[in-house]
């Protein structure tokens, strides 16, 4: 997938969880309120919403494309600081895909990381008026560890040389990832 596409299904897919601010803290659904919305005058599928993740699904040529987003907001001005989406590609792949803020320090990337040893660099790819994209396959091992952790902390460095980090909910994590695979099919 090109860069352009990836960085437009993280903005089209994350309007549902434009509600989330920098630390989520969201109480678990009923069942009954995370039943998917069903549109017949849109290819959107629906989405729903798992702990601190959202999961949303559209119909596509080749079939049905799910992605789960968690987006953060500055609580003062209501700007996003970090979007994050995990769309499920094939059995054992996922294309990761990051919108971050303009203003950082591009050569710097993205890096995730959790207890641990876990991080996983990531180099921006391009700034588009929306923010700078990062965008990495990411096979069966790669989504396993990710799912794994209790923490996630995405860290960037602004043009100022000043850390941005961003502490990251993993609270749903590992249920949106298994909703995601169940809506897909």
């Amino acid at each position: 997938m090109n860069i352009w596409a990836a960085a437009l299904a993280v903005l089209m897919l994350q309007g549902a969880a434009h509600a989330q601010t920098a630390t989520p803290s969201q109480q678990p659904q009923t069942e009954e309120e995370a039943t998917m919305s069903d549109d017949a005058t849109s290819p959107d599928i629906g989405s729903e919403k798992v702990q601190d993740w959202i999961v949303r699904c559209q119909d596509a040529p080749g079939g049905r494309l799910c992605e789960m987003t968690q987006e953060h907001n500055d609580r003062a001005s209501g700007r996003r600081v970090l979007a994050l989406g995990i769309k499920r590609l094939e059995e054992n792949s996922a294309q990761l895909t990051i919108v971050a803020p303009l203003g950082l320090k591009t050569s710097e990337g993205v890096t995730l990381s959790g207890p641990g040893d876990y991080s996983l660099a990531l180099p921006f790819e391009t700034c588009l008026p929306s923010g700078c994209i990062v965008s990495q396959q990411l096979n069966a091992a790669d989504i396993s560890t990710l799912l794994e952790q209790a923490e996630l902390t995405a860290t960037m460095v602004t043009t100022d040389l000043t850390e941005l980090v961003i502490n990251m909910s993993t609270a749903g994590m590992q249920a949106a990832w298994e909703r995601s695979a169940e809506i897909k099919e």
